[in-house]
């Protein structure tokens, strides 16, 4: 039986394993794993209009880039961000202060897991729809509502006199606004995402720096 993010994770270990070892056959079955989940692995009635967690698949999907040219890849990821776009809350929709989290209902307070671990994909998403020369306006826009999400409700400090170890507390995730309990997968994702996300700013500000002195260059 085929469950969530299995798959998913063992396609993204596998690109990881051929970037590091260089083996083919890891690539090659990297390439079945995402054609599978990106095609007939979610072919349904009804397919287009709900997903589920598919946030590795798409973080494979965006390591893959530049190994897996896969136009299945690109739309499905594609409109797996376009799905969740209508599910992330703006300002006011809800009690409590969580704009760029996701949810179905506004009674229901939303989980902050949710929130890294599809940044995290959205931003590898970034990555790929960047080398296909895709539209990123709206991705990006979605990307920073979730980071100021997760930098409005880290544990820097928050309400840390709560805890028994308030310093060992600090720098944490809470499940939601009203869990405050720290698991290790809320920081694993949500950490993920904003080291990812720092990393594409510290690349585009270098290409714009770059592109700045080559501009001052030749009009000497």
């Amino acid at each position: 039986m085929q469950y969530l993010y299995y798959s998913g994770e063992a396609a993204y270990a596998l690109l990881l394993a051929y970037d590091a070892l260089g083996d083919t056959r890891d690539l090659e079955a990297a390439r079945r794993v995402m054609a599978h989940l990106t095609g007939s692995g979610w072919d349904f009635l009804g397919s287009r209009y709900y997903y589920g967690a598919e946030h590795w698949t798409c973080i494979a999907a965006g390591v893959g880039r530049d190994d897996v040219h896969s136009p299945e890849a690109l739309d499905f990821c594609g409109r797996w961000a376009d799905w969740n776009q209508h599910l992330q809350y703006g300002e006011g929709e809800t009690p409590w202060p969580v704009a760029g989290a996701f949810g179905v209902s506004p009674l229901i307070a939303p989980r902050f897991t949710p929130v890294g671990s599809r940044s995290e994909a959205f931003i590898f998403t970034y990555r790929l729809f960047q080398a296909r020369g895709r539209d990123t306006r709206e991705l990006r826009a979605m990307i920073e509502r979730g980071m100021a999400n997760l930098m409005r409700w880290q544990w820097r400090p928050g309400p840390t006199q709560l805890f028994a170890d308030p310093a060992g507390a600090e720098g944490g995730f809470p499940g939601s606004p009203l869990e405050l309990m720290v698991r290790n997968d809320f920081v694993q994702h949500a950490g993920s995402a904003l080291l990812a996300w720092v990393e594409v700013l510290r690349e585009e500000r270098g290409g714009s720096a770059q592109a700045a002195a080559a501009r001052v260059g030749g009009s000497r």
